[in-house]
């Protein structure tokens, strides 16, 4: 049985309801790295709107620019007429060689656009790192809540794991608040291009890179399907998928960029070969285990796109 999640996922790329407002579309020194490792994860959930909340600050930090403290203020809305609301949340964390690192997890609200169609989704931003810093894995529509969320630390990279809107929407305005540079994928650039026309992506992501974090490492896999430029990030024992791999599935396919036979190479060659204990951060939904979804890549064949 398919996870509902999937369902919907692969329903909304079927089955489109078109919207009216549719648009076309330092290093750290010589300390040792290990690879970033599975552990608990401090969830920071969203919802439709900010309202007023005993847990949240009911004033801007300080280096909030103005113009988006505004903005904020008066309506929470991101740009795309969502935005999330970030509730406190212990965040928890995993020793290992001699260190800490704390994987830590948003939801953000927004549209995805693609082929002139537009659909409200939900999506989950990922924060890999430690007290002093941290990567941002997909800054999705809401700038101001990710940068609530990094709370003052150094951002080395927001890393896009590809160019779909509802992934790389908040990354510019997100970028220039932390002065952190952009990673995509080179063969994505279009998928960019639409959203972002007036401002390239700082650094190309390719497929063996090695992203260092908070004494962590997370390592670039290239996973063509989705799109063309769709890559996953593994460390040890834990795996963000993007919109590559869900529980329940693949990602969608079917829509411009995408090719059903390419992500399904992508998981059975370069996924279900990991690990099959090791967790699945998705870009939506829930997360899974590579063990869990291993025995059903024949079910996804037959259904197909």
């Amino acid at each position: 049985m398919l996870h509902p999640y999937s369902i919907f996922f692969k329903a909304m790329w079927e089955t489109p309801r078109p919207r009216a407002d549719a648009s076309p579309a330092d290093a750290r020194g010589a300390e040792p790295r290990s690879p970033a490792t599975a552990c608990p994860v401090r969830t920071v959930r969203g919802s439709w709107g900010r309202a007023p909340s005993a847990t949240r600050r009911r004033d801007p930090l300080p280096s909030l620019p103005r113009a988006l403290q505004r903005r904020t203020a008066a309506d929470g809305k991101d740009g795309t007429g969502r935005s999330g609301t970030c509730q406190a949340a212990v965040r928890r964390r995993a020793a290992f060689g001699g260190g800490l690192v704390s994987i830590e997890h948003l939801t953000t609200h927004g549209v995805f656009t693609l082929d002139s169609q537009s659909f409200d989704v939900t999506n989950n931003v990922w924060l890999v790192g430690d007290d002093d810093e941290v990567v941002v894995i997909d800054a999705a529509h809401d700038a101001a809540l990710i940068w609530e969320a990094v709370g003052g630390r150094r951002v080395p990279m927001i890393v896009c794991t590809h160019g779909h809107n509802d992934h790389i929407n908040a990354a510019v305005e997100l970028g220039d608040l932390v002065d952190a540079p952009i990673a995509l994928h080179a063969n994505d650039r279009m998928l960019w291009n639409a959203v972002h026309a007036d401002r390239a992506p700082d650094l190309d992501l390719s497929d063996g890179q090695v992203i260092s974090v908070g004494g962590v490492d997370l390592t670039v896999v290239h996973t063509p399907g989705h799109s063309p430029g769709s890559v996953c990030l593994r460390g040890n024992g834990v795996l963000f998928s993007g919109d590559t791999l869900f529980q329940g599935g693949p990602g969608a396919t079917g829509r411009a960029y995408s090719d059903f036979d390419a992500i399904i190479a992508s998981i059975r060659d370069r996924l279900l070969t990991l690990p099959q204990d090791m967790v699945v951060h998705t870009g939506h939904g829930d997360s899974t285990t590579i063990g869990e979804e291993s025995g059903s890549l024949p079910d996804w064949i037959a259904r197909g796109h």
